[in-house]
């Protein structure tokens, strides 16, 4: 999967309220815009997320904050989004901005000829988009209109208005600047203004939405330019963004992804093996599908990717999911397809055989990927195609159908293992040990996208208990979750934070987030609930409500088409998008057919545990026996 960061510039005191709106309302329906391009965009906000609570002199605070913000802007270059209205930003001192020099390169040396008397603000507009051509295109600046200030207090104006006359002057220039640079680049349309209004009964501003629309075009538009899409088979295709998107999840477990890695890379099919295949056990919730989408992701990006012929499949995905029966005709054809060939043979499995020992003996080397093989069951299809063959069943149960010669990985949870059906004696099981302590914090500064925790915050994230007495962090879902969190504290939490001026402000940053941490759930199904019920004071509680449990009911998915019907007037197509949107990290949106299914079956429970007869009465009413 391609990530792709969006640095966020403005000064910090003004801008609360348009953060919010990029993050809760832009970066979501940009995500979605390209789920199914296998790309995900996300936005770097830094108003928390550099540890320098444990900093006790300013100086070196204020240098560790512009190093990891310089760094930050480096890393997601080349797109840059700059926020001004009528505040300059902080303009450090000769010391400081001496330290601020000290962290560019030799090539990065134009800036310090701009350092000297300018904020902060103007630093990082310049080094992440004014101060190189190539940045230009991709760099798009947001003017906020004076008019936004018409109705608003005095009192609360000096929290958005520059009173002294220098740091107006200096605004005036660097909004100047920005448009003669761009003029000059023929790039006028990447500079916009945008009209807010007070709202005196909230006291903040809204009326956000043209402001969110031109940056979500102007964003889409250009990463497209960037990037191309795959328009393979359906299901083919489904299947490769299904895994990358796995993939992009996978943290730490470096050993068996190693292992399972030297297995497939050093597997000769045209000799005899001890074993031809992993199968990979474990508790829901543990990360196997994660694990999958690595090996998947690895070998695809190979330096012989093009001799790999990797057969994927997901039981559960669909109702033809479940057949096998259907998987290995589907397996036929692509072989077919890759190897130009094609055949008639009435038994699909002597003519997988076939198809293989051909690919192996032409240099190909196939691999057969399987992803929650628990839940295949036997079919209409099924009994159809293979009446009057009994050992079938006993074949595509003990994955004996496929070959010696070829190469295969499937998970399955371990209960399925338990009953006995996987007495394959050329497998090998592979029991996934619970998330270590070191993959836990490979996760968390992974998933931050470059903010950071203090170190205080990470050991009361991962000292957390379950009731079994294993650590939370044991399931990557939990972990996955909590950070989903956290990445919601936005204005309303700033606000309160910085109410008391006598302490400062990094310290009571990380003093709220160690409360936030404080007051997780243990369980991952609990702690889903604690972040649904904080959508339910950003969004539609009903809406919010009906949609998780119209997911938690279906088994393969539902339309956006159904669950509009089903909420009839309380329907909101914008509402419901952002809901979607805001819930992107555990919804996932089937490629092509856009039908929406939970990723997880931890997610379902935690719905259905909360809400048992409202999911039992809703299942009834629309579910068919």
């Amino acid at each position: 999967m391609k990530n792709i960061g969006i640095f966020i510039s403005s000064p910090f005191t003004d801008m609360q309220a348009e953060r919010d709106y990029i993050k809760k309302r832009v970066i979501p329906q940009i995500q979605n815009h390209f789920r199914n391009y296998d790309i995900n965009v996300y936005a770097i906000d830094l108003r928390w997320g550099v540890d320098t609570a444990s900093v006790d002199f300013e100086e070196e605070r204020e240098a560790k904050v512009l190093d990891v913000c310089f760094n930050t802007i480096r890393n997601s270059r080349p797109y840059f989004v700059g926020l001004l209205g009528s505040r300059y930003g902080w303009i450090p001192n000769k010391e400081y901005r001496d330290k601020v020099c000290s962290l560019f390169s030799e090539d990065e040396g134009f800036m310090n000829a701009y350092t000297e008397g300018r904020s902060v603000t103007e630093m990082e507009m310049l080094y992440g988009a004014l101060g190189e051509k190539d940045l230009i295109p991709h760099s798009y600046f947001f003017f906020r209109s004076d008019s936004a200030y018409a109705q608003m207090p005095d009192n609360v104006k000096t929290d958005y208005v520059d009173t002294d006359p220098k740091k107006q002057h200096k605004l005036r220039q660097l909004k100047n600047k920005i448009q003669s640079i761009f003029h000059q680049n023929d790039r006028d349309d990447c500079v916009f203004d945008y009209s807010p209004r007070y709202d005196p009964e909230s006291g903040a501003l809204t009326g956000f939405e043209e402001f969110g629309q031109k940056m979500i075009q102007a964003l889409i538009d250009d990463i497209t330019k960037e990037c191309s899409n795959d328009t393979s088979d359906y299901v083919h295709r489904k299947n490769d963004i299904y895994f990358k998107r796995k993939a992009g999840s996978c943290y730490g477990r470096k050993e068996i992804i190693s292992e399972l890695l030297a297995f497939i890379r050093g597997f000769d099919p045209l000799t005899i093996n001890p074993i031809n295949g992993y199968i990979l056990c474990g508790e829901s919730g543990c990360g196997k599908t994660t694990i999958m989408g690595k090996i998947y992701s690895e070998l695809v990006n190979s330096e012989n990717d093009d001799k790999y012929i990797l057969l994927t499949h997901v039981a559960g995905s669909t109702p033809e999911s479940l057949s096998y029966w259907e998987m290995v005709d589907r397996w036929n054809h692509e072989l077919e397809f890759k190897l130009k060939v094609h055949n008639e043979e009435e038994d699909i499995v002597i003519y997988f055989e076939k198809l293989l020992m051909y690919a192996v003996t032409n240099g190909y080397k196939p691999v057969v990927l399987i992803d929650t093989y628990d839940k295949f069951k036997t079919t209409d299809l099924d009994v159809h195609h293979l009446r009057g063959v009994d050992d079938k069943y006993s074949l595509f149960a003990s994955l004996s159908f496929i070959p010696r010669f070829i190469p295969f990985i499937c998970t399955s949870i371990k209960d399925f293992l338990d009953e006995g059906i996987l007495l394959n004696n050329y497998s090998r099981i592979y029991d996934i040990e619970d998330y270590s302590y070191e993959d836990a914090n490979e996760f968390i500064k992974s998933a931050l996208n470059g903010k950071e925790l203090s170190p205080n915050a990470i050991n009361l994230l991962l000292s957390k208990k379950k009731t079994d007495g294993k650590p939370s962090y044991s399931q990557p879902i939990w972990l996955k979750i909590a950070v989903a969190l956290l990445d919601q504290i936005g204005k309303e939490e700033f606000s309160r934070i910085t109410k008391d001026d006598n302490i400062r402000a990094d310290r009571k940053i990380d003093d709220y987030i160690l409360k936030f941490i404080d007051g997780f759930s243990t369980e991952p199904d609990e702690l889903f609930q604690q972040f649904i019920m904080l959508g339910f004071g950003y969004f539609s509680k009903g809406i919010i409500s009906t949609t998780t449990l119209l997911l938690t009911i279906s088994k393969f998915g539902i339309s956006e088409c159904s669950i509009e019907q089903i909420l009839g007037e309380k329907w909101d197509p914008l509402e419901f998008s952002y809901i979607i949107q805001w819930l992107s990290s555990f919804v996932e949106k089937e490629p092509i057919s856009n039908s929406l299914i939970f990723a997880h079956d931890i997610l379902k429970r935690s719905v259905e545990n909360r809400n048992a007869v409202e999911t039992q009465n809703m299942a009834r009413r629309y579910v068919s026996s």
